[in-house]
């Protein structure tokens, strides 16, 4: 998982700290506090590693290989499909046209 906004030790040591602790930090504890050590023991415990892009770490998550497929519905037919489809409105169409065979209808 990339944490874009965590770019130093220190931004993860806060991180770490948001999350483990359960009491909130006032401003005089975060000034007594140092994150550097924190952020080191996230680092160990997440195996990650700082990429230019953010703070990088593996998750359990199922790794994709490939971009997700499209939903069917937002996804494009295919020039075959297109094909097919207009032959068979052509189809259907001639179908509908196609003079009747055996008495013709009265003229008015």
């Amino acid at each position: 998982m990339l944490e874009p906004h965590v770019r130093t030790l220190e931004d993860l040591g806060w991180e770490y700290l948001e999350e483990k602790l359960t009491i909130g930090l006032t401003d005089d504890l975060r000034a007594a506090i140092d994150p550097a050590p924190f952020g080191r023991r996230a680092l160990e415990e997440d195996r990650g590693c700082f990429t230019s892009r953010g703070y990088l770490f593996p998750t359990d998550d199922p790794w994709q290989h490939d971009r997700p497929q499209a939903k069917q519905a937002d996804r494009k037919p295919s020039i075959r499909e297109r094909l097919e489809q207009s032959k068979q409105e052509c189809r259907n169409k001639n179908k509908a046209q196609a003079p009747r065979k055996g008495k013709s209808e009265p003229e008015l």
